[in-house]
């Protein structure tokens, strides 16, 4: 008898799609870490162009990402980027996620490096 039974094509197809399962899962979480990354460090550079905006300007007041040679989206349109409370002496940055993210929210940075986020999450799983 040549070829294979039911049985055998059946337990191959069941491996495979609990491969699959499992490699769906573990690419989402690593594209969500990937989009946590992109958030973080669109924040620190807004930070430095702010910082350099001070020093040219003596205040906040008046920067905006635009202003700042920033695009309000960052690179892979993960997160908005948006500066709010801006005053002579400090402000507050925040990134907005595109895609919802429960667990981290909003990422925000103020003037004096301070780092929080909106979500239910763990704080080392959104900022470290």
């Amino acid at each position: 008898m040549k070829g294979f039974s039911l049985i055998e094509i059946m337990i191959v197809l069941v491996i495979t799609a609990i491969l699959t399962g499992s490699a769906t899962i573990y690419y989402q979480h690593t594209a969500l870490r990937a989009r946590r990354v992109e958030g973080r460090l669109a924040l620190l550079s807004l930070s430095e162009r702010m910082e350099a905006y001070h020093f040219k300007n003596h205040t906040y007041t008046g920067a905006t990402p635009s202003t700042l040679g920033m695009p309000a989206q960052t690179e892979h349109q993960a997160y908005w980027l948006v500066v709010e409370g801006a005053t002579n002496d400090e402000y507050q940055l925040r990134a907005d996620p595109s895609v919802e993210d429960s667990a981290c929210g909003s990422l925000m940075l103020s003037e004096l490096g301070v780092k929080t986020v909106t979500g239910k999450g763990a704080f080392s799983e959104c900022w470290l």
